[in-house]
């Protein structure tokens, strides 16, 4: 994918649709773009053979929604990646709801609350690939505390719903993996101090 990835952004800068200074950006942003396009129906695929449609997409929902916001730990090769993705779906729409089969609905709410609190302290997660400007990382600390103060809402009113249990527990899942693989973004990138620097 990167060799791909290289050609293509290698074009755009023949063709002058980005400069050369983007170069690095482009191969980044073409990679993962790229990456996704191959990984997410076979992500999606093992989502449907553990759980249902619904519980599926709303997993992919939060948590890429959440991921993008967050950043996190990242994978050093695409293989690692792909296991890395396949594990979290597994985790995330098998061995959560096995795990905490018969909780009830209010402490799912209560999982995914905590997971919020631990992404709003220690997020953004700020990736050396894309190093953004403190300007850019409090642009998108804003964006993900809007993004978690709706999450926190959501939880609240799940849980009073009689239907609520399956959204908040397949929510709370989503958020606890997401918050996960905040922290070991946190610490991949040299810890909590070092990576403002």
């Amino acid at each position: 994918m990167l060799h791909l990835a290289q050609k293509i952004a290698s074009f755009f800068v023949s063709k002058k649709l980005i400069s050369a200074q983007d170069y690095e950006w482009a191969v980044y942003g073409l990679q993962r773009r790229l990456l996704a396009a191959v990984f997410y129906p076979i992500l999606f695929f093992i989502g449907f053979l553990v759980s249902d449609i619904y519980a599926t997409v709303l997993f992919f929902v939060v948590f890429t929604s959440l991921r993008h916001r967050i950043g996190g730990h990242h994978a050093s090769s695409a293989v690692w990646c792909l296991i890395n993705s396949s594990l979290i779906v597994l985790c995330g729409l098998f061995l959560y709801p096995k795990v905490t089969d018969g909780w009830p609905t209010m402490v799912h709410s209560l999982v995914g609350i905590i997971a919020c609190l631990v992404i709003g302290m220690a997020g953004p997660c700020n990736d050396p690939h894309i190093a953004m400007t403190f300007e850019e990382l409090n642009q998108n600390r804003k964006r993900m505390m809007r993004e978690l103060l709706v999450l926190v809402a959501a939880f609240m009113v799940l849980s009073l719903l009689s239907w609520g249990d399956q959204p908040c527990e397949t929510a709370a899942s989503a958020v606890a993996l997401a918050a996960g693989l905040l922290i070991a973004g946190k610490i991949q990138n040299g810890g909590f101090i070092h990576e403002q620097e």
